[in-house]
């Protein structure tokens, strides 16, 4: 078994692997491993871009992709992001609080918003530090919040985020849409979906859409992309 010390990279000094269960933010695809890191010193953990990419052949390790620049503005909860790759292994990321699908191109980062009435992508409200112990205000806030859930590459070559819209309560039964585009990000479709997943969902390509599992963990769902 090989291993790399995280540590003596130089660029990464006070800097840590940082991602959640659930969210595809540990990727690789050959011959590169993406992941989600955080820097213990800065505000918020953000260091000046958001993933890494490690080189598993030459060794060599890279900061990719910027964090929008809201999330350096105020204090969030939980700044992770999902990654994934597109057939000619360019990465591409949706954020939790962020509207917008960021591609890495040969022209550099390019947005393209999930909402094209929204000017604002940023879709996360301020955090208080203050009651971070306080359960009930962090439900409040997680619930408040759209939080962008997955991004799934299907086998047909479209993109699909999949967004849990905002909700009064803890209680209230989410609702869920689906954004579809193509390899070019061109919108192809915008879907609700009213069928409560669980919280933090697995979820695959399959056929011409994805699987995921329901709250009860008793049933798979399969979400099919209609042309």
């Amino acid at each position: 078994m090989d291993s790399v010390d995280f540590g003596t990279y130089p660029e990464f000094k006070n800097c840590n692997l940082s991602f959640v269960i659930g969210k595809r933010g540990l990727l690789y695809k050959y011959p590169y491993l993406y992941f989600q890191y955080s820097h213990s010193k800065n505000d918020n953990y953000l260091d000046d871009k958001a993933f890494a990419r490690f080189n598993v052949v030459d060794k060599s390790l890279t900061k990719i992709i910027n964090y929008p620049s809201c999330y350096y503005c105020s204090y969030i909860y939980l700044a992770t992001g999902n990654i994934a790759v597109s057939g000619n292994a360019e990465p591409v990321v949706l954020f939790d609080y962020y509207d917008a699908l960021i591609p890495e191109t040969k022209q550099g980062y390019i947005e393209y918003p999930l909402r094209h009435s929204v000017s604002r992508p940023c879709a996360m409200f301020g955090y208080d530090e203050s009651k971070k112990g306080n359960i009930a205000y962090v439900r409040r806030y997680l619930n408040k919040n759209e939080l962008n859930m997955a991004l799934i590459p299907t086998k047909q070559g479209n993109w699909v985020a999949l967004q849990r819209l905002a909700r009064n309560s803890f209680y209230e039964k989410p609702v869920y849409q689906v954004y579809v585009f193509n390899n070019s990000f061109k919108q192809l479709s915008v879907d609700t979906i009213h069928y409560k997943l669980s919280h933090d969902p697995f979820i695959a390509p399959y056929k011409d859409g994805f699987i995921t599992i329901n709250d009860s963990l008793n049933k798979i769902i399969y979400y099919e992309i209609r042309n």
